[in-house]
């Protein structure tokens, strides 16, 4: 078992592999895990909404796991789509273009 292809894991666990299965349950226990931490440490659990985005956000088995563990915190929308690199390249642009800045993180 190797591979970082979500859309592969979800395959294999829809043709009813078990052991993808704890793999996929354990990914979005993860997710679930990491949402409840922010929550409660960076927004002492104040949260309007839990945005789900990503490619992993088409799998709607997956977002339903995920969503099952939070949404007692917040509503839980999701977004599918990968807009990372779009974002990423028009901030470049916009860099190149004098319309922004560069910000340096240390």
């Amino acid at each position: 078992m190797s591979t970082n292809d979500a859309l592969e894991v979800e395959n294999a666990v829809k043709a009813g592999n078990k052991e993808w299965e704890k793999v996929y349950k354990a990914m979005a226990y993860q997710v679930a895990k990491e949402v409840g931490g922010l929550a409660a440490s960076a927004m002492s659990m104040d949260v309007d909404a839990i945005f789900l985005t990503g490619g992993m956000a088409y799998d709607k088995g997956f977002c339903a796991l995920v969503k099952s563990h939070v949404e007692k915190i917040a509503p839980v929308y999701v977004y599918p789509g990968e807009d990372e690199m779009k974002a990423l390249a028009l901030n470049g642009l916009m860099v190149l273009n004098g319309e922004t800045e560069v910000k340096v993180y240390e």
